[in-house]
C-alpha cells in the first residue's frame, strides 16, 4: 500500500535531488561534496570553513580537502577569517559563481 503523505513526498523529492546532484556532479566535474560546498556558498555567500562544514553536514576533514582541491580549480579563495582569526573564509569566484549557475541550471532541468 503507498500512502502519499506530506513526509514520504519530501523523502522522495529529496532522494530525487540528491540522484539528480550526484549526475550534475559527474557532468561538471565536481565530486558529490564540490557540488554541495559549491551550491551552499552560492546561496549563503562566504562562509567560514566551519560553518560551511555545519551547512551541508560534513566532518571539517571532508570539507577542508575539498575547499583545497575547489581553490586549486579556482572557484573559491580562502583567506583568513577577519572576524576570527583562528578560521578560514572560503569565497566564490568568478569562475566558481559560473560553475554554481551551470550546476543549478542542470539541477533545475
Amino acid at each position: 500500500m503507498s500512502e502519499s503523505t506530506a513526509g514520504s513526498l519530501l523523502r522522495e523529492v529529496a532522494r530525487m535531488y540528491t540522484r539528480a546532484q550526484r549526475v550534475v556532479a559527474d557532468c561538471c566535474s565536481t565530486t558529490n561534496t564540490q557540488c554541495h560546498l559549491l551550491t551552499e556558498l552560492g546561496r549563503s555567500g562566504p562562509l567560514p570553513l566551519s560553518e560551511l562544514g555545519t551547512r551541508v553536514s560534513l566532518e571539517k576533514s571532508w570539507v577542508s580537502r575539498a575547499v583545497e582541491a575547489m581553490a586549486a580549480r579556482g572557484w573559491v579563495t580562502k583567506e583568513p577569517n577577519p572576524q576570527d582569526a583562528r578560521s578560514w573564509l572560503v569565497t566564490l569566484t568568478a569562475d566558481g559563481e559560473r560553475t554554481v549557475r551551470e550546476l543549478n541550471r542542470t539541477l533545475d532541468e
